[in-house]
């Protein structure tokens, strides 16, 4: 009994040991961890998932998440509902059989990363928030939509959607309405008759670094034209009753030369024409065409330096703003420049923006939302030059489980685990005199 009781005391200080280390992997997702969440409906499991039964959903809480074995999920799907999540497919793959579903649905303020180069089969659906893609294949749709809010009395006011490809291989049509995306390579391939792999429905902007684009109709569809910057890519348009590489719908009387990156060209030449499907108003007519960024082939971009603002220390309650000025020229940040701070892209109601050289000022309001500690900003310009510059923050209130304070707690928690072994160690040791 003795030898029991001394086995039972061991085995519970080691798990106190492990415990520090065991919140910091990512949370590992099996087909067995899911039926267990679909016996207890509403609540949540110790993976974090909760299941809806009315929908037929997962719910997906903050933190990562990784596959570990192919996940069926049936007449099911998960959904993120402001919440920061990331997915790795750990070469997986993940699939429903639900029609008119996402196979993950992202709603609200919420952040989803893709990662681990696995296949989805099923679309993905975001309404509100950000998607970010690295890489993998998808066999469905990616739809990205924006939120149209409306009050009594009041305008209404759009909250845009965040659609970050950095590669991957997509074999159905991606979708973007009151949303910014930027593409920097992948594969994009829909050949059926009537499709496209880019379809702009009403987008804020679109920048294209790269990739292929083939459809059957065309590659890329857009509205307007002030809202698409081209810096590489190859289009293709494969149907015998084709439209063209790249179509312009709606009444825009530009040309399509003018959305081109700095510098950039088409390879061939470029053939416009006036369309009559779909109230086409320009055409890039050829099958194909490439458009070649110079830049990106080996030319030496002029670094862009931090001119004033890195390293200052911004104290919550008495500064107003936080100020940095970058060597680059105003019109390189002007249209389609962004702000990131620790990786996060800082929405445009945060910061102002202004000429000389280029000034970045972060409001108040956004500042007080950092921990204490150092930060940092990163602005990217539209000729793909970034610069960044680290900066610290005090007297802020806010706490972040996932920093310091946390990491405290882990060694408090070790220490003390080491402390129990010891005395453990002790305690059987005398015993074994006895």
């Amino acid at each position: 009994m003795k030898k029991f009781t001394k086995g039972i005391i061991t085995f519970v200080f080691a798990l106190m040991a492990l415990a520090p280390f065991s919140v910091l992997a990512a949370t590992e997702i099996t087909n067995a961890d899911l039926d267990a969440a679909k016996e207890n409906p509403g609540e949540v499991t110790e993976k974090r998932i909760t299941y809806d039964d009315k929908d037929g959903k997962f719910v997906l809480a903050d933190g990562e998440y990784s596959i570990g074995e192919d996940l069926i999920l049936g007449n099911h799907f998960f959904e993120v509902d402001d919440a920061n999540v990331t997915f790795d497919l750990n070469g997986k793959e993940l699939s429903t059989e639900l029609e008119g579903y996402g196979v993950i649905e992202v709603y609200g303020n919420s952040e989803v990363t893709i990662t681990g180069n696995g296949t989805v089969t099923g679309a993905l659906y975001v309404e509100g928030g950000t998607l970010n893609i690295e890489n993998g294949t998808y066999n469905g749709r990616v739809e990205i939509a924006g939120v149209e809010i409306c009050g009594y009395e009041k305008e209404c006011e759009i909250e845009y959607a965040f659609l970050n490809i950095k590669n991957g291989t997509f074999k159905g049509a991606v979708t973007l309405q009151y949303a910014n995306a930027v593409i920097d390579d992948g594969t994009f391939d829909t050949t059926e008759a009537n499709s496209f792999a880019i379809y702009d429905n009403n987008a804020s902007s679109i920048e294209i670094n790269g990739g292929t684009f083939t459809g059957g109709l065309a590659g890329l569809v857009f509205n307007e034209i002030e809202k698409v910057t081209l810096n590489g890519g190859t289009y293709k348009a494969t149907a015998e009753e084709a439209i063209g590489a790249i179509v312009i719908l709606g009444e825009d009387t530009s040309v399509l030369t003018k959305v081109l990156g700095e510098g950039c060209s088409y390879e061939p030449e470029l053939v416009a024409e006036a369309g009559e499907k779909f109230e086409t108003k320009y055409v890039a007519s050829q099958k194909e065409i490439t458009v070649v960024n110079p830049n990106a082939q080996g030319d030496t971009i002029e670094e862009i330096t931090v001119l004033e603002g890195a390293d200052q220390i911004y104290t919550v309650g008495e500064s107003d703003f936080a100020i940095f000025r970058f060597s680059a020229d105003y019109s390189l940040f002007e249209e389609s420049g962004k702000v990131y701070v620790d990786d996060v892209l800082v929405d445009a109601a945060y910061y102002t923006s202004e000429n000389g050289s280029t000034i970045i000022k972060l409001a108040k309001a956004y500042m007080e939302t950092l921990t204490n500690g150092e930060h940092t900003i990163k602005v990217e310009f539209n000729n793909g030059n970034t610069a960044s510059a680290k900066f610290i923050v005090k007297g802020s209130t806010v706490k972040n489980p996932n920093t310091s304070d946390n990491t405290l707690l882990y060694v408090g928690v070790l220490g003390f685990s080491i402390m129990c072994f010891a005395l453990t160690s002790l305690y059987l040791k005398k015993n074994k005199c006895k």
